[in-house]
């Protein structure tokens, strides 16, 4: 029963940190929580894509480095046990090299790149589900398993009084 009983404070303590708002004050002690930075790629550019500027200049789609890049969005999500709680900021395009190196692409760049290679980006640019979604699920599978043993566990105990009651 006690075992139960401090189960549930535990599931109920993380709930209440997922249902607040975090700050790093609050990153010391038991609950490792931070942020991260995150990048996918959601369309891909070709190698041999090549460019035509207004002011005539011609290239191909390439970092500062050289290297190619597709389209990939980036933003920041806050994580507790490494777990996705919240998308922070709000996803946006990039130029997306690999899962840590990206290029910065304005508005007009992605415009442009999208409208030339006839790339349709639209329903893309947002978070993966597993970061919008993942850890609150779990979190609220956690709380109603918590929940439901508890009052299980109570539920039990009264029949068990009961039946000791009528026995004597």
């Amino acid at each position: 029963m006690k075992n139960k009983q401090i189960l549930l404070m535990l599931m109920l303590t993380v709930a209440g940190l997922c249902t607040f708002g975090l700050n790093k004050s609050y990153a010391r002690g038991m609950v490792i929580w931070g942020e991260a930075e995150k990048i996918r790629k959601i369309a891909e550019i070709p190698d041999n894509a090549y460019y035509i500027t207004e002011e005539g200049d011609t290239g191909y789609y390439v970092s500062e480095d050289g290297t190619n890049f597709d389209f990939g969005v980036i933003y920041n999500t806050i994580h507790v046990f490494w777990i996705p709680m919240w998308v922070k900021t709000e996803p946006k395009v990039c130029g997306y090299i690999d899962g840590d190196n990206y290029v910065e692409l304005t508005d007009e760049d992605v415009k442009l790149i999208s409208s030339e290679l006839k790339i349709d980006l639209t329903g893309k640019v947002k978070a993966s589900l597993w970061d919008r979604f993942g850890g609150k699920a779990i979190v609220i599978v956690l709380v109603v398993f918590g929940v439901y043993f508890y009052f299980k566990e109570k539920k039990e105990g009264t029949d068990e009084e009961k039946s000791e009651e009528s026995g004597s």
